[in-house]
């Protein structure tokens, strides 16, 4: 068996200190056992599971370190220090954070965004949705 997943920011069903709005943890929680089940199921080396504070200058709303075996999902945006630091009001909705998390796993199978790494994004999100793991909704 391999190497236990490091869960920095999950423990023991705690979330601790991180760049998430209280009122996403649920979700936190729901896409955390999504990414690892789906991690398992195609033999992907997840290791950590964490949300973003901001999307990264392209509008990135995800990251996958392949190095560390990082993915990072933007729940909510957060305003920068500079601008108060304050949460949005709108968090990105369940299926925004799923195709996130189907197309950041991807990348662990296709470093690129071509053809296999689309058709990867679409098994793997039709994995979690023939699992019962996620119904799409909103």
């Amino acid at each position: 068996m391999g190497a236990r997943p490091s869960l920095r920011v999950l423990h023991g069903g705690v979330v601790n200190p991180a760049p998430l709005h209280p009122d996403d943890r649920a979700l936190f929680q729901l896409m955390h056992m999504l990414a690892f089940a789906a991690a398992a199921h195609f033999n992907l080396p997840l290791r950590e599971f964490e949300p973003k504070r901001r999307p990264s200058p392209g509008g990135a709303y995800g990251l996958c370190n392949l190095t560390s075996g990082t993915v990072s999902i933007l729940f909510r945006c957060k305003h920068s220090a500079r601008e108060g630091g304050a949460w949005f009001r709108s968090p990105s909705t369940k299926r925004e954070v799923v195709e996130t998390v189907a197309h950041e796993l991807a990348h662990f199978r296709d470093a690129g965004h071509g053809v296999e790494h689309k058709a990867f994004t679409t098994e793997i999100r039709a994995w979690l949705e023939a699992a019962s793991l996620y119904a799409p909704s909103k």
